[in-house]
């Protein structure tokens, strides 16, 4: 079997739900699977403020410069629902028309299997820089007593990270003609409840847009979306941005690089997998643990790319599941992001643990 699905088969079985009762043995297996002597792991727990206690853990392959590439997932998962809803087993991973199925088999284990694989496959390397993996537990259920805490309490996980690639982006679309990846620069901070849609001009969309590009969370192949229409309404992609306050955010917002100085190690990776892909910069309207990250000052990515023909479906629903062709794309693209040879420069070059790419509300 391949290791990617091994892994993955492996972290579904474990029941990491905010009910369940396995999240610190998944966190252990985790651990143990990792560990070698190439590979530094830390545990922590965070204590909960109502429901169970977090488990987190820390990887570390330390390359001939402590400036870091950081990859983040969590472990939890939301919660099964009606299992008669169900088509598979929630609880069980099953592989099925070339499909890993079961509760957390995209978010978020299927992006842990292939970032836990690159770990493993760090270890047998010499790299440049070190690599990390970030697992935080508690995302499901807001995130305050998960990562947010763990980041308070031991704020020494972020030292020497230069870049962090989390959840929240990699899903394709086709748009006139042109295949495009979103390639997560920022997230609205807000809980969900409280995001209202603002309909646009098109000139509106572009202008709004266009300072965005400036602030730097955007390329200009965005316009080229934009341009095909009038309102929000009926969006292969959302236009994030466009939500009320976004403009208002655009006017005060720090200047990023995240998009311009990391975007193109993303894009020739993407490209040379996919055929003709290409990335798409967006702000996604709900939000994630990459908030956290954010906060500390580190320029955070969202980005997990998937097989064209994999949609985002199941995610807190019934029928969850991840292709085969999406773990092995998301795999050989960030092969590619951590081998390519601008990427070291880019790590080492700037100032660890400082960034401009956050967003605050």
């Amino acid at each position: 079997m391949d290791e990617t699905v091994r892994l993955l088969t492996e972290l579904i079985n474990f029941d990491t739900g905010a009910s369940g009762t396995e999240a610190g043995d998944c966190r252990d297996w985790i651990a143990k699977e990792l560990s070698s002597e190439r590979v530094r792991v830390r545990t922590y727990e965070t204590a909960s403020s109502g429901g169970r206690d977090g488990f987190h853990l820390l990887a570390e392959v330390p390359g001939s410069s402590p400036s870091s590439l950081l990859l983040h997932a969590h472990l939890d998962t939301a919660p099964f629902g009606p299992r008669e809803q169900w088509p598979f087993p929630p609880d069980r991973a099953s592989v099925i028309r070339g499909c890993v199925c079961g509760r957390g088999a995209l978010d978020c284990k299927g992006p842990l299997a292939v970032w836990m694989r690159l770990i493993k496959d760090a270890a047998d390397a010499e790299l440049p820089f070190s690599l990390k993996l970030l697992v935080t537990d508690l995302e499901e259920t807001g995130g305050e007593d998960g990562a947010g805490k763990l980041l308070n309490d031991y704020p020494d996980i972020l030292d020497s990270v230069s870049l962090a690639v989390g959840e929240g982006g990699g899903y394709p679309f086709v748009f006139g003609g042109r295949t495009f990846y979103t390639f997560q620069t920022g997230e609205r901070e807000d809980d969900a409840s409280g995001i209202s849609g603002k309909a646009c001009s098109r000139e509106e969309v572009i202008r709004i847009l266009s300072a965005g590009i400036e602030k730097g969370y955007y390329g200009s192949e965005i316009l080229a979306y934009a341009e095909g229409y009038d309102t929000l309404t009926g969006r292969r992609m959302e236009l994030a941005p466009l939500y009320e306050g976004m403009e208002e955010f655009f006017g005060s917002a720090p200047q990023s690089s995240l998009y311009t100085a990391f975007g193109d190690v993303f894009g020739r990776a993407l490209a040379r997998e996919v055929s003709g892909a290409e990335l798409m910069g967006c702000i996604t309207p709900g939000f994630s643990d990459n908030r956290f990250l954010r906060r500390a000052g580190i320029p955070t990515a969202g980005f997990f790319p998937l097989d064209l023909e994999n949609p985002l479906r199941g995610i807190h629903g019934p029928g969850e599941y991840i292709s085969l062709s999406s773990l092995r794309t998301a795999y050989r693209v960030m092969s590619r992001v951590i081998a390519d040879a601008a990427l070291p420069e880019l790590l080492c070059g700037g100032e660890p643990g400082r960034a401009d790419s956050t967003l605050r509300r």
